[in-house]
């Protein structure tokens, strides 16, 4: 095996050009409503309406925001190298020797749940964005990766 890339991301349900044409509709509509109360004296109607469309123009660029991020995890023949990207910038690689790494698959009561390689002191939280399947998919996919096959699954 020389090397196995494997890149996370979190899901993108919508696109930048769709949540645009979503706000475009909601706000046209918006405002040929609150015209019309506007017309039988309810003129408070637009104000609040406009604070809607804000508001969910706001929680769209929150949800980029947060989108924007992700990582690369590299296993090659004798080490694990985990870069965390944000903005397309890679912010943080962490190396870890594969013989030593451990998988660990932390599970809670709530459906929280969080994957992690470990070595020698180091830990490395992987998939954060991650659903609870998912995670316990990715902990599948990458158990017969580990030279060692050291994987623990706690909860």
């Amino acid at each position: 095996m020389s090397s196995i890339k494997l890149r996370l991301e979190p899901s993108k349900s919508l696109r930048p050009e769709g949540a645009n044409l979503v706000l475009v509709v909601l706000g046209s509509f918006g405002f040929v409503i609150s015209a019309c109360f506007m017309v039988f004296g309810a003129w408070p109607v637009f104000g609040f309406m406009a604070l809607d469309v804000l508001l969910i123009y706001i929680a769209f660029q929150a949800q980029y925001r947060r989108s924007d991020r992700g990582q690369e995890i590299t296993i090659s023949n004798d080490e694990i190298e985990i870069k965390y990207f944000k903005g397309g910038i890679c912010i943080k690689t962490i190396l870890l020797n594969k013989y030593w790494a451990k998988l660990e698959h932390f599970n809670s009561f709530n459906r929280q749940s969080k994957l992690m390689f470990s070595s020698h002191g180091k830990f490395s939280e992987i998939g954060e964005f991650l659903s609870f399947r998912e995670k316990q998919k990715l902990a599948a996919d990458l158990k017969p990766l580990l030279s060692n096959g050291y994987y623990d699954a706690w909860g």
